[in-house]
């Protein structure tokens, strides 16, 4: 039985005639030449009936009624205001607890609420929605943690709540990439908040070894132990412990373009923190801050941005600039400190103009030498690296010359003289880099001058060698300082016998009385400071100079009575 023809209305295939024979000269049938390929089947355009196009799938899919769909958003917003009352419940009970189970409970209520809020989010399916839910169950964990371990444990809150925030921004990273958005911004506002609490306290911790050092080489290092410690407060060593922990937590839970930056803020953070907060001796105070300084500056030479890299020097400088300051209570100290900056600054000016040109050298050599490759800028950091050693080095000559001069009144010139050599290398070397570089190097031209500047100030200084007098003789010009008179009071006299009251006038015979016998029990007059050689202000030139402030030596020359300044 033949088969059918098939219809060509459903898009079958044409019935094509077999191929006609050809004969060659000869008769025999030749072969047939090449002939176009038939249409194929699936070549052929479908029908219109076939294709199901959104005009049509539009029409088959029912209309939503306006009362339908208002109702579907009201209890959407009905949701979201219950799961936000709820939230707010629940914090002011965690707020308000003060024992451990209380706080407990209120916090698993606000972790509860704050999970419920984002299952309700993932049913409504929008992206902002989720992240904003995703943030409120992150704050709400480390909220309901933080408080729970500071009223379990309350002498150590700083540093556990700075425990919490980092554990929480290492869960940040576990959380799937559709929901990490939410709970990264979480977890970096809880850690703006608690570095700015932190950051308030360190900063004072931070200058307190500055000001203890203080009067520059003379400073009184029977108290500055107890200055350390009232500047750190309570918190002691938890001060720097939490801005370590801070520090780790903004590496893990920041973005990648903020991670460095807070990475250097925190590591400046803490060590500026840490000579207070540890309470170290005035010899090592300046260390941990010139070391992280040093470090910050190393690490600058391989950051991959200009942003990176400018934090690195701003960290640097201002870490260095409080150790060098912390180094002020003697000369040794800050010899050592200074120098230890000079030949650091020199190294990492050298690093940052040589590691460049290594770069395309070190392209195609194996891991470990990838890690000698620089980053961009690091030229840069080199050059404000040399702009520190420059402003440090002179400092350091006049230190250590302090430092080995056997009595330091006497060696204001080789002092100054030592400063001022270090001060022409510095310009000379300045000078020769500008004509080597065929440009002007900024940094460096900042620090030569700066340390120039610091040297002619302190050569007209209040302790320049042209004032060669000491202060305690200047300030008992107008005899009134202190006396030895037996009838001054007992409680203004100091423990050698000499008043301490600056405010003291000597008491002036009337006219027609004779004048007593020197040094006789019953004699009113004054004696003079420089007469008297128990005077407790000769070891005291800063009290003597606070008394010589009071006006006594404002008085014409001619009521001066005749002394040794005379000479």
């Amino acid at each position: 039985m033949a088969e059918p023809a098939p219809d060509r209305a459903f898009g079958g295939p044409k019935e094509q005639a077999p191929p006609k024979e050809i004969e060659d000269e000869d008769g025999e049938p030749a072969e047939a030449p090449l002939v176009e390929a038939a249409e194929r089947p699936e070549s052929a355009p479908e029908e219109s009936d076939a294709v199901v196009t959104d005009a049509a799938d539009a029409i088959r899919r029912p209309m939503l009624d306006s009362t339908a769909m208002w109702l579907r958003q009201l209890t959407w917003a009905l949701s979201a205001l219950a799961v936000i009352i709820a939230l707010l419940f629940a914090a002011v009970a965690t707020l308000r607890a003060t024992t451990p189970p209380v706080a407990l409970g209120a916090g698993l209520t606000l972790v509860l609420a704050a999970a419920v809020g984002v299952v309700g989010a993932m049913g409504l399916g929008r992206r902002v929605v989720v992240d904003v839910a995703a943030g409120a169950l992150t704050l709400a964990v480390i909220g309901a943690a933080a408080q729970l371990v500071a009223v379990a444990v309350p002498g150590r809150a700083l540093l556990l709540i700075a425990a919490v925030i980092a554990l929480a921004g290492l869960g940040v990273r576990a959380v799937p990439e559709p929901f990490h958005r939410g709970p990264q911004l979480a977890s970096a506002a809880a850690l703006i908040v608690m570095g700015v609490v932190v950051a308030g306290t360190a900063l004072r911790a931070a200058i307190a070894p500055v000001q203890a050092a203080m009067p520059v080489w003379d400073a009184d290092l029977d108290v500055y132990h107890s200055r350390l410690v009232q500047a750190a407060g309570e918190a002691g060593w938890q001060l720097a412990a939490t801005a370590l922990l801070l520090t780790i937590a903004a590496v893990l839970s920041l973005p990648p373009e903020a991670r460095r930056e807070s990475a250097v803020a925190g590591v400046a953070l803490t060590a500026l923190a840490a000579p207070a907060s540890l309470a170290l001796p005035w010899s090592a105070a300046p260390w941990l801050p010139v070391l992280a300084a040093i470090g910050i500056g190393v690490t600058g030479l391989y950051a991959k941005t200009e942003r990176a890299a400018q934090a690195h020097v701003a960290g640097a400088a201002l870490v260095g600039l409080v150790g060098a300051g912390a180094s002020l209570a003697r000369p040794a100290s800050t010899a050592a400190v200074l120098a230890v900056l000079t030949v650091a600054g020199v190294l990492i000016a050298i690093a940052g103009s040589w590691l460049p040109e290594q770069a395309a050298a070190l392209r195609d050599e194996p891991a470990p030498a990838q890690l000698l490759r620089a980053g961009p800028d690091a030229e840069m950091v080199g050059d404000w690296a040399a702009g520190g050693a420059a402003f440090a080095m002179p400092g350091a000559a006049a230190a250590a010359v302090a430092a080995a001069a056997p009595v330091r009144a006497d060696a204001a010139v080789p002092i100054l003289a030592a400063a001022f050599v270090a001060v022409c290398a510095t310009l000379g070397y300045a000078a020769l880099a500008q004509v080597a570089w065929r440009r002007i190097a900024f940094p460096l031209s900042l620090g030569t001058g700066l340390g120039a500047l610091a040297v002619t100030a302190a050569a007209f200084g209040p302790r320049a060698p042209r004032l060669p007098t000491p202060g305690w003789v200047r300030c008992c010009w107008s005899a009134r300082c202190c006396s030895s008179s037996p009838r001054r009071s007992t409680r203004d006299a100091g423990p050698t016998g000499c008043s301490t009251d600056p405010t003291s006038r000597p008491r002036r015979r009337s006219r027609g009385s004779s004048a007593p016998a020197r040094g006789s029990p019953a004699s009113s007059s004054p004696v003079p400071c420089w007469r008297s050689p128990r005077c407790s202000y000769s070891s005291s030139p800063s009290a003597c100079a606070r008394c010589h402030r009071t006006g006594a030596a404002a008085r014409s020359s001619a009521s001066r009575p005749a002394g040794p300044w005379s000479r």
